[in-house]
């Protein structure tokens, strides 16, 4: 990158020289751009800080460096990220949310019950809390106790184009011990990418499925976690050090971009709650069509019973063909643009049947969840039990194949408290609920909205056959 960029100022110059300016115009042209940088890293260093943390489970002696006289030493923790013998799990960068300690990151830098610190740019270490993370979106939330902190600048990754400049500001090898960002520059490679990676890899965020931003900036292990800049200093990007594949030694410039799902999914987070990603319940053909008349999409083998596209009346044989009005190249790309929508959203699925482009209407279900989130403001129980959207749940392919699934709608168990009275009536995670007091109940809203106001003993019907006692009394006291 430098040196096509020291060959484009190359160029300027002689440019310069031959037209009708001078040498000393390029160069203030090319102090203008140094200035520029600059005064974009000053602006953003403020708002990132290095994050570290530490597996409680690993043994002490191994945080600290080699000591040839160790067996004469008394062997002390070092977890605390000011002390030259600190060495963490995972260390990377974050960015400062709000003035009250909010912390952004990677999702790879944070895990339940480790222990994480937050060093800021004065070179202060505190304590984190984890209040959020999401493995599919690739983001966390953490939250230190201090306040006066300076807020990194949003701004919008729909508006970036390729061949605009950028500054990566990370915290490559520097093991988060002073919070001091090391800073690195280039441009946008491109936009909407997949993560290319080998064949027992497989996608982990729903970016990796072309949402992610590439960069040519240099993105070293350290980096993950930091801020990609526009010039005008606001946050564009968030990096992530995906490998680019096997026999690849360094990782690719990718970061997930600041868009409308990046900012759904941080408003989520902030509060520690789940973030919920938008299903249509459909199994993707390997064949495709044989005839030069049909358009480009994505060839459907099998609409999921009872899922949304089936209750949209999509058949197998269909090709989808745009999301939205927005056309739809591969599989990939569907499963992106759906992702990137919530749940109980009305859609418009164009399809192609019968050699013919129609329209269908479609209310999207939640997506499964693959990678347990980190919720810590999860949605309160009702007499012990939680709910979820029925496609969302781990057993749904099976329950809807064996007649557990209700066509008409229903929810799932997601959680029974032991003990509870949830627990005592018989329910339990991964049964199906279709009533509650005799009303319909199709997703979790429904579920809160009838149980809200209820007192004294509860029925709830159960997808069971009648002779498996679908209907189960819940009671009200303890």
């Amino acid at each position: 990158m430098r040196i096509a960029v020291s060959f484009l100022f190359f160029a300027l110059v002689t440019g310069t020289v031959r037209g009708q300016g001078t040498a000393s115009d390029a160069s203030r042209m090319v102090a203008l751009l140094e200035r520029t940088l600059i005064d974009t890293i000053a602006r953003a260093e403020p708002s990132v800080v290095a994050v570290s943390r530490i597996h409680i489970t690993q043994p002490r002696q191994l945080l600290g460096r080699p000591d040839p006289l160790e067996e004469f030493r008394t062997v002390r923790p070092v977890d605390d990220p000011t002390d030259p013998d600190f060495l963490p799990t995972a260390f990377g960068a974050g960015v400062v949310l709000d003035a009250r300690g909010l912390i952004l990151t990677h999702v790879e830098l944070v895990a339940p019950g480790d222990i994480h610190w937050v060093t800021t740019s004065d070179q202060r270490s505190y304590a984190a809390r984890l209040i959020g993370a999401d493995p599919r979106c690739g983001l966390a939330v953490l939250a230190i106790d201090k306040s006066g902190l300076t807020p990194i600048a949003m701004g919008d990754a729909s508006q970036i184009t390729r061949g605009q400049l950028i500054v990566v500001l990370g915290n490559p090898f520097s093991l988060a011990r002073d919070g001091q960002a090391s800073a690195t520059w280039g441009m946008i490679a491109n936009t909407g990418r997949k993560a290319r990676l080998g064949e027992s890899q497989q996608r982990a965020t729903i970016q990796e499925y072309g949402g992610l931003i590439q960069t040519d900036a240099k993105i070293n292990v350290g980096t993950s976690g930091g801020p990609v800049l526009n010039l005008q200093g606001q946050m564009i990007g968030l990096t992530t050090t995906l490998a680019v594949g096997p026999g690849f030694e360094q990782s690719a410039g990718y970061a997930i971009g600041v868009d409308a799902l990046f900012l759904r999914a941080l408003e989520r987070l902030k509060h520690g709650r789940e973030v919920e990603y938008g299903h249509l319940g459909v199994i993707f053909s390997s064949i495709a069509p044989r005839w030069q008349s049909v358009p480009a999409g994505v060839p459907i083998a099998e609409a999921v019973f009872a899922a949304p596209a089936h209750q949209a009346g999509i058949q197998a044989g269909d090709i989808v063909t745009h999301v939205n009005d927005s056309p739809v190249a591969d599989a990939d790309d569907l499963i992106f643009q759906v992702g990137c929508l919530e749940p109980n959203t009305k859609t418009t699925i164009r399809i192609y049947r019968g050699r013919r482009s129609q329209e269908v209407p479609v209310v999207l279900s939640k997506s499964p969840v693959k990678w347990q989130p980190i919720v810590t403001n999860p949605p309160p129980p009702w007499r012990g039990l939680r709910v979820d959207y029925s496609t969302a749940v781990e057993n749904y392919d099976h329950a809807a194949r064996t007649g557990l699934i209700d066509e008409r709608g229903c929810v799932a168990i997601r959680d029974v408290e032991e003990n509870s009275r949830a627990w005592r009536a018989g329910l339990r995670a991964g049964m199906f609920i279709s009533h509650v007091q005799g009303n319909r109940v199709r997703q979790p809203e429904d579920f809160r909205s009838a149980t809200a106001h209820l007192k004294g003993a509860v029925t709830i019907r159960l997808t069971l056959p009648e002779n498996q006692q679908p209907e189960r009394i819940v009671p009200e006291g303890g």
